[in-house]
């Protein structure tokens, strides 16, 4: 009686089909990956957009300042402002962001038009001297960014997710916009 076993040629095969498929679903998963990354950081995005929100409300319809000098020398953030709106800090940290700026002093991963800050220890600026809320860029995916002199580039991050950047407006919704819609968006109230 004589065992039938594979040959060497047919696992190779076997492998070689094994390989090929793997190349071919591995950037698929990459993807699928990174839009569920995206997914999430929209999330937080629209969390933050309806804390905003609710601070324009609170505070007598102007939007959180950039940033000032607390009385302890530390540079406060307007994510400090919006913060006691939301349940959690990790709101702003991007999932893909894989180095968020100082988390606890809130910086974290979004961008804030600093086109909506008035000066230091003045409040920002009121929701009426904003002429189109739902066109206008509030904040944005990325860090430290130099709106005022219309550079869109700075330590905004223009492709964290598949080629855009989620975006929160003035009026508080946010959307995923691609490189190039950016440069249409109005970024002065």
């Amino acid at each position: 009686m004589r065992r039938r076993a594979f040959t060497l040629i047919e696992l190779l095969v076997v492998i070689a089909i094994i390989a090929i498929l793997a190349a071919i679903l591995f950037p698929v998963f990459a993807k699928a990956r990174e839009k569920a990354r995206q997914s999430s950081c929209q999330s937080n995005c629209k969390q933050i957009g309806i804390a905003a929100m609710q601070y324009v409300q609170d505070y007598d319809e102007r939007y959180p300042m950039w940033g000032w000098q607390a009385a302890s020398a530390n540079t406060r953030f307007w994510g400090n402002l919006v913060q006691p709106y939301l349940k959690s800090i990790q709101v702003f940290v991007c999932p893909s962001d894989t180095a968020p700026w100082n988390v606890e002093g809130i910086l974290g991963s979004y961008s804030y038009n600093d086109s909506f800050w008035t000066g230091w220890l003045s409040a920002g600026v009121s929701m009426a001297a904003v002429r189109e809320p739902s066109n206008t860029v509030y904040i944005t995916d990325g860090n430290w960014v130099d709106f005022n002199s219309g550079n869109m580039g700075g330590r905004i991050v223009l492709d964290r997710h598949l080629g855009g950047v989620n975006v929160i407006y003035a009026d508080g919704h946010v959307k995923w916009c691609i490189k190039e819609q950016l440069s249409q968006l109005r970024l002065a109230p």
